[in-house]
């Protein structure tokens, strides 16, 4: 999932146009990436499946299209 956190009392439209923090950017990434492999995997073997792997609870091992 991709949120914005917690804004700091400024509008959030303001702070969502801001550039994603240092912090944050490796996470972005790595989200990113897994949901282009979850886009390729519905592609692959259809949406049943690609759900039943992508929301597995024990995501540090991402699974690849077969």
């Amino acid at each position: 999932r991709i949120g914005i956190g917690s804004p700091g009392g400024r509008p959030a439209e303001d702070y969502v146009l801001e550039p994603v923090p240092e912090t944050e950017r490796s996470r972005l990434r790595e989200t990113l990436e897994r949901a282009a492999g979850a886009v390729d995997l519905w592609l692959a073997r259809g949406l049943e499946e690609t759900m039943a792997r992508v929301n597995r609870r024990d995501l540090d091992q991402p699974e690849t299209p077969a």
